[in-house]
């Protein structure tokens, strides 16, 4: 079970203006904590607008953010507890955890068990019943319609109800001034800045209505759980070098443009979210390595197959153009070995997405300086 703590009312952070809540105890290890926000819409119920996740330890641990911690945690059921929470109460939020432990799938009696009493304490709040099933269990109206038909059918919800009289939700504040629709067709700009407590990402492609901050930490190299990957200062022979890991991660609405100001945090949006991108990124823009966030960036972070391939070739023929070593920016990008790094090149010149560096080269034209001369450094790690 996960341990849900009380709505707080008082964050002003964006996406969190009509509070957020806390549920710890989520992943594999149970030793990370998801925060959620929400933000007041006109006449409807609060939605998930921002999201925090972090460690809920802080002192003398090492807990590094990775793709992997993400895929391990049920934001279905983590939502689902938040809106409970935010709308219903802590008593409905813990009956509602316990009876998720049992893993109904929809259909079942103990599915409808736990629609009949999302329903009866949506009707004690006087609240819209369809539009909190809907937030809860990230269903559309049509499938919440079935959902509650079903437990009826199973005799567990009453047909006539006759306290279905709602109180009309307040509506959000208004008078604040209208902000730009951002045009469909306008190309990304990738913002990427350094700050004290980590890299803020914005406007990247395919997630424009969200902003990005993910908190980095720095350590010595030798410390123990820390991948060597993050090494971003090499050592000497009597003193370890320097890594810088990603720790927590926040998901902010973009309130720059009006798209941003009504977006929704639901489960298939944070699917589609590219946070191994992101995660890959804060760490590079942190310690100002931006050649590689750059390469990063167009390379997308993938690792497999023929598009995996294809961005070998992007970051090979970028360091060319930039005096660049190719293998050890590849390296760089990936976080990998020169030496799989340049198995990565020779695969790429068998399936055609490379020529030969002298046909590269001759293809690249004559050669600029480079823009980007504080990569120098880091090609001789």
């Amino acid at each position: 079970m996960v341990d849900v703590v009380g709505c707080d009312r008082t964050e002003p952070a964006p996406g969190c203006e009509d509070g957020h809540v806390h549920v710890s105890g989520v992943g594999r290890t149970g030793n990370w904590t998801v925060t959620i926000g929400f933000r007041r819409a006109p006449q409807a119920l609060p939605h998930a607008a921002y999201l925090r996740l972090a460690p809920a330890s802080t002192a003398g641990t090492a807990d590094v953010l990775t793709e992997s911690v993400i895929n391990t945690i049920d934001f279905s059921r983590v939502l689902a507890a938040d809106y409970t929470q935010h709308l219903l109460g802590p008593e409905a939020a813990d009956r509602l955890d316990r009876l998720w432990c049992l893993r109904p799938s929809e259909g079942s009696d103990d599915f409808s068990r736990l629609v009949a009493t999302l329903h009866r304490r949506s009707v004690t709040a006087r609240l819209p019943v369809r539009q909190v099933l809907g937030r809860i269990l990230q269903r559309g109206p049509d499938r919440v319609d079935d959902l509650i038909r079903e437990a009826r059918d199973r005799g567990l919800l009453e047909r006539h109800d006759p306290r279905l009289t709602y109180l009309p939700w307040p509506p959000a504040a208004t008078g604040e001034p209208s902000l730009r629709v951002m045009p469909p067709d306008a190309p990304p700009t990738w913002q990427m800045r350094a700050s004290t407590t980590g890299a803020d990402l914005s406007d990247l492609p395919g997630c424009r209505d969200f902003e990005f901050h993910v908190g980095v930490r720095f350590c010595p190299s030798d410390q123990k759980g820390i991948p060597s990957s993050y090494l971003c200062g090499p050592g000497t022979d009597d003193r370890p070098g320097i890594s810088a890991y990603p720790r927590s991660l926040e998901i902010r609405p973009a309130t720059w443009h009006a798209g941003g100001t009504t977006a929704e945090l639901t489960q298939k949006i944070l699917a589609k979210l590219p946070l191994s991108l992101v995660l890959a990124l804060g760490p590079e823009v942190q310690t100002g390595h931006l050649t590689t966030a750059m390469t990063t960036a167009l390379t997308g972070n993938a690792r497999r197959g023929r598009e995996h391939l294809q961005a070998v070739a992007t970051v090979h023929r970028f360091a060319l153009a930039h005096s660049f070593k190719p293998h050890n920016l590849v390296a760089q990008t990936w976080r990998v070995t020169l030496r799989t790094a340049q198995g990565w090149s020779r695969a790429a010149r068998r399936e055609g997405f490379l020529g030969e560096r002298s046909k590269e080269l001759e293809a690249l034209g004559p050669q600029p300086p480079s823009a980007f001369p504080q990569v120098a450094s880091a090609q001789q790690r």
